[in-house]
């Protein structure tokens, strides 16, 4: 039995990645640097005459954003 907790097969690592870029070897993207928000609502749901906000990664996750529909 094969268990990605004891270690992929070697074949399936790419070694071109260091540690620190571990998710790479399994084709995972890492997170991106900055993450766009767009509304879609009607209405406003940022001040008037902003449509998109575009923030760092790391500013988001502080936020407590809540959202009815996530695409």
């Amino acid at each position: 039995m094969n268990s990605y907790a004891v270690g992929p097969p070697k074949h399936r690592i790419d070694s071109q990645y260091s540690a620190a870029e571990f998710a790479c070897g399994f084709r995972i993207r890492p997170t991106p640097a900055s993450t766009r928000l767009r509304s879609l609502n009607p209405q406003p749901a940022f001040q008037q005459g902003v449509s998109e906000i575009i923030l760092r990664t790391e500013e988001l996750v502080a936020l407590e954003l809540v959202a009815d529909i996530v695409l």
